[in-house]
């Protein structure tokens, strides 16, 4: 088993109201990811 976190919340704080929150349901570990995804071109999307 792993720990990881599961509901993340991120706030701007130079506006009021705002804040992102990222949950996650399902995550993969060790899993191949081609270098290609690491190009600055592919980044930069």
């Amino acid at each position: 088993n792993r720990a990881y976190a599961t509901r993340s919340v991120v706030s701007d704080k130079l506006k009021t109201d705002t804040k992102t929150v990222v949950i996650i349901e399902e995550a993969s570990f060790d899993v191949e990811i081609p270098k290609s995804y690491f190009t600055r071109r592919h980044l930069e999307r």
